[in-house]
C-alpha cells in the first residue's frame, strides 16, 4: 500500500487531495505506515501479466516485462510474451506471420 501511494503521489499530481487525506488516515492508525511512508519507498512494477483484446486474433494473456535504462529511468521497454506452447503462443505466431507478410 505504501509503494502505491507513493507512486500515485509522485505520476499523478491532480489526485493529491484525496491521497493526502488518506495518507493521513493511515498515518493516525497505523504506525509503521508511518514509518514506512516517512522512508519514501517506491516501487515499480517491472512484470505481470495482461489480458488483452487484439482486432485479429481475440483474446491474449501475456506476460510482461519492463526493462529501465539506468541513463534514463523515463525510458523504458516492454516485452510482452505468452507462454510457449499455449494458444496465446500460437495467437502470437500468428500476429508475427501476418505483419512479415504485409508490405
Amino acid at each position: 500500500m505504501v509503494r502505491r501511494c507513493h507512486t500515485v503521489a509522485s505520476r499523478e499530481p491532480r489526485r493529491r487531495g484525496a491521497l493526502t487525506a488518506l495518507v493521513g488516515e493511515l498515518a493516525v492508525a497505523d504506525q509503521q505506515f508511518r514509518v514506512w511512508w516517512a522512508e519514501h519507498r517506491v516501487a515499480y512494477q517491472d512484470f505481470g501479466r495482461k489480458r488483452v483484446t487484439h482486432s485479429i486474433v481475440g483474446e491474449l494473456t501475456l506476460d510482461w516485462d519492463t526493462f529501465r535504462y539506468a541513463g534514463a529511468p523515463e525510458q523504458q521497454r516492454v516485452l510482452w510474451s505468452a507462454e510457449p506452447g499455449s494458444p496465446d503462443a500460437g495467437r502470437l505466431a500468428d500476429l508475427a506471420h501476418g505483419a512479415a507478410q504485409s508490405p
